[in-house]
Order: structure tokens, then sequence, then C-alpha cells
């Protein structure tokens, strides 16, 4: 009798194994299971197992099944997930539609609107506080065909266009006639630059023109009390002045042309 159990619980182990084989199959050799059970299938063949053992074999190749079935789902998911990263990663963007301005250039010598800066970064080590600050509001520009005409009226001698001259930079952008007194200066001399330029700070920066800030106006006058004088004087004053190409005609100050 117990020789007849062991071989009927060997027959159903091996048919179990079998259907066990084919369900394995139909998901797939993702990790070999398949073949490692073919092999374990037939290696069972000849050999007796309890029908409990038995069935923990069977229920532990089951659970591996379906892990096995469930690994290979994920894995399938990841991959879609990863295609369409990469679609959307591949993806041409739309041309920008922003504008962008046009440089502008201009040539000295002509009847556009050049301007530079009066201040220098080397204005630090030869000037105090106070010409500093001044220097960073006041900017030399070149006379168009309207200062020209503005300017026709209450002089000796008039305004001819690329002239140079300078003015307050806050107000700059304003129609000549909506400017406040004392913005714009026209000196008939390099030297003369130095002179014109504490006159606009006192009667135009620190006087009335609306388009300086407040606090700098502020800032402005309590430093022309405690350090007004330029320590480098003039002659610092006129050497950064022809370092920038500015050079006297008899009529007045102009830019130098630029070389063709």
């Amino acid at each position: 009798n117990t020789l007849v159990n062991n071989s009927t619980a060997n027959q159903d182990l091996n048919q179990m194994l079998q259907s066990l084989q084919n369900q394995v199959s139909a998901v797939g050799t993702g990790n070999g299971f398949s073949s490692a059970l073919s092999r374990q299938t037939t290696s069972q063949a000849t050999l007796n197992f309890p029908p409990n053992d038995l069935a923990k074999i069977t229920l532990s190749a089951s659970v591996f099944a379906a892990g096995e079935q469930t690994e290979q789902q994920q894995n399938s998911n990841n991959k879609a997930s990863k295609e369409n990263s990469s679609a959307i990663a591949k993806k041409p963007k739309k041309p920008s539609t922003k504008v962008m301005p046009a440089p502008q250039v201009v040539i000295a010598g002509t009847t556009a609107d050049k301007q530079i800066l009066l201040y220098r970064d080397i204005d630090d080590f030869y000037l105090t506080e106070y010409q500093c600050l001044l220097r960073q509001q006041i900017e030399l520009f070149e006379a168009t065909t309207s200062d020209v005409q503005a300017s026709a009226q209450g002089r000796n001698s008039p305004i001819e266009e690329g002239q140079v001259g300078i003015r307050c930079i806050h107000c700059s952008m304003l129609h000549i006639k909506c400017r406040s007194r004392g913005a714009v200066y026209f000196p008939r001399s390099i030297d003369g630059i130095y002179q014109v330029a504490q006159n606009l700070t006192k009667i135009h920066l620190c006087g009335g023109c609306n388009r300086v800030p407040e606090s700098l106006r502020k800032k402005l006058t309590e430093l022309s009390k405690v350090n007004k004088r330029a320590s480098g004087g003039k002659r610092y004053w006129n050497e950064r002045v022809r370092e920038l190409g500015i050079y006297e005609d008899g009529k007045g100050i102009r830019f130098k042309k630029a070389s063709s």
C-alpha cells in the first residue's frame, strides 16, 4: 500500500509540475524559471514526496510564478514610461517670438547723438566722492539739429551740429524745452568742461531737475559741503576727456571721427 501511495503521489507531482511549467512558459522566461523548473521536473520523477510536502512545493512554485508575472508587467510599464519621457524630451521647442532691438551704431562726427559718461572707473583713485558722484550724472554728447535750433537764441556764438556739450543724464530723453534750467552746456574748450560741470551740478542736479531722485540730490548737496573741490583738479579732468577722443576746433569741442 505504501508503495502504491507513493507512486500515485509521484504521478500527481509530475502532473502538477508539468501544469506549473506550462503556466510559467505562458508568462515568459524573464529570469530562466521555466528552464530551471523543467530540469527540476525531470529529477523529481524519480523521487517520492509525501502529500503535505507536495502541497508546499506546489504553493511555493505558484507564488514564484505570480511574482515573475508581476515583475514582468512592472518592467513593461517602466519601459513604456521611459519611451514617453524620451519622446517629450525630443519634442522640438517653439521658436521665440521675442524681438530683440537692433544695436545702435553711432560714429563720431555725424549728426547722430553720441553720448559718453564723464565718469571713469579710475576716478575713484584721484577724485573726491563728490566729484565722482557728479561725474556719474553727466555725459558728453554731440549736438543734433534740434540742439542747434534750441540754442540759437541767447548765445554769442551759434552751436553747430556735431559740437560736443555736456548734459544731465536724468532728463536727456526729454524735449529740450521740457528740461529745467542748466541741463545743458556747450563749453568752448576742454579746459572749460570742469567749470561748466560744477555749474550744472549746483544749478540743475541739486536744484531744479525733477528727474533726479531726491536721495541723490540730498547726497550731492551734503558731499558738496564737505569735499567740493576735485583733488585731481582740472588737469585730471582734461586728461580723461582727451582720452575719450575730444579735441578743440577753435569754435568748440568735438569727438574725433572714426578712422576709415
